[in-house]
């Protein structure tokens, strides 16, 4: 199973969005906002993985 089978396209345009915020708050020097981001993508990619596999 490819990982784009497992990840709904609106999943990945909401991470997509994320990933644009957390990439901009790390240009500017705010690491908080970016880690916090990071975080909880990767909470999320977790969490939906175990969910449907």
């Amino acid at each position: 199973m490819k990982w784009y089978e497992i990840v709904d396209v609106s999943e990945l345009l909401a991470l997509f969005m994320l990933g644009g915020i957390a990439a901009l708050s790390a240009i500017k020097g705010d690491f908080g906002i970016a880690n916090t981001v990071v975080g909880v993508i990767g909470g999320y990619m977790v969490k939906s993985v175990k969910g449907k596999g």
